[in-house]
Order: structure tokens, then sequence, then C-alpha cells
């Protein structure tokens, strides 16, 4: 767990957060952790508790999020999302 300060700080600097939610699809978890390292050397993967639109996975850049209740499925779009 990285709290949000540390995280934050680390986006200013260019870095892509992977933020999930500690209930979610253990397929849909090892999918996501595996496109952020296959696709950034700078990211960030960690839990996050406080979602408030009922969404399981987020990916924070710099003014930017994409959140998703699901990994599997949207997988293109994720990766259009950190290489943009």
């Amino acid at each position: 767990f990285k709290p949000p300060q540390r995280w934050i700080h680390s986006v200013e600097h260019g870095a892509v957060v992977f933020l999930y939610d500690p209930c979610a699809n253990q397929l849909d978890l090892l999918l996501f952790k595996q496109i952020a390292k296959l696709c950034l050397r700078r990211h960030i993967i960690t839990p996050f508790k406080n979602f408030t639109n009922g969404e399981k996975f987020t990916l924070v850049t710099f003014g930017c999020k994409l959140s998703l209740n699901q990994v599997r499925g949207y997988e293109n779009i994720i990766i259009k999302y950190v290489k943009v």
C-alpha cells in the first residue's frame, strides 16, 4: 500500500498510477499488473479503498484518469491510455 501523497508526487513526475480495489477479481488484477509492467517503466501499482463510483480499477496520470469495473475486454483501451 502506498498513500496518495506518495503516488500523487510520482504522477507529477510522469508516472502512471494503477489503483485497484483489494477485493477485485484476481484474474483482472493479474492482467492489470502485467499491463503495467510490460507497457511502462515508471509506474506504481497499489491497492485503493476509496473508489466512489463502484469502479475496481483506475489509472491516474497528470490531469486525467481512466476508471474501469474490470480489465478483461478493455486491455487495448488501457494500453492506448498509457501510451498516449
